[in-house]
């Protein structure tokens, strides 16, 4: 004989009582953040990194694992969202940093690593042919997006909604209220059909696209891309 499955309601208490226990374990992170979000919306200049009822705060980080303000050891699965894969403090790249340092960082000109870095993507990979280093993904998807429009000669700008390109790129529906002002025509994801429909329709004013994963249709993007030039 199975158990019954849970109610909502008993869901909702687990939940709370979770969060009881959360905040009552965390004390120094929950000060910590109080204390910053005076001075900064969200206690953070990254949105992404706020849950609730509050973020833990995270002060040392050492190959897989993190700790927090209050001393909990963490297993770090996110590892900066896949950015961060050699670990927290990797001896390598301490090494690399140190000896950067002594001979000056951010010179205001050109120095000898920035085309060596270049040099070397290129070689491994033979698509690119060119490259230029941004800070952020949010700015490289706005650099790409404007020299498309530019280089097309087009206005509009296709996405998919769910779709997120960046701090300024969010789109349900419709883009997001602090999404910047392009015109984005946004289709539904994943719909082939509504997909030729809006390229039939706007050829002559679609610059670029913007996706994270079209299911089983790379085929169909790229018949559209040829078609509409």
């Amino acid at each position: 004989m199975t158990a019954p499955s849970p109610t909502l309601p008993d869901l909702d208490q687990a939940l709370a009582q979770m969060q009881d226990r959360f905040v009552a374990s965390n004390p120094a992170s929950r000060e910590r953040f109080d204390a910053h979000a005076r001075f900064m919306p969200g206690a953070n200049s990254r949105s992404v990194l706020f849950y609730a009822p509050f973020p833990l705060t995270m002060v040392r980080g050492e190959g897989a694992f993190l700790w927090d303000l209050d001393g909990h050891r963490y297993d770090d699965f996110i590892a900066e969202y896949t950015a961060g894969v050699y670990g927290h403090s990797a001896p390598e790249i301490r090494q690399a940093v140190l000896e950067a340092m002594e001979g000056g960082i951010n010179l205001t000109g050109h120095n000898l690593r920035e085309g060596r870095l270049a040099q070397l993507i290129c070689e491994r990979f033979p698509q690119i042919e060119r490259v230029r280093f941004t800070n952020s993904g949010t700015e490289a998807n706005l650099m790409a997006l404007t020299a498309a429009l530019r280089f097309t000669g087009r206005s509009r700008i296709v996405v998919f909604s769910g779709g997120y390109h960046g701090g300024v790129l969010g789109f349900g529906s419709q883009p997001a209220p602090t999404t910047v002002p392009f015109d984005f025509l946004v289709l539904p994801y994943n719909d082939e059909a509504s997909l030729r429909d809006a390229f039939a329709r706007e050829a002559s004013h679609t610059g670029s696209s913007t996706w994270s994963w079209f299911s089983a249709t790379a085929e169909a993007l790229r018949d559209v891309r040829l078609r509409t030039g």
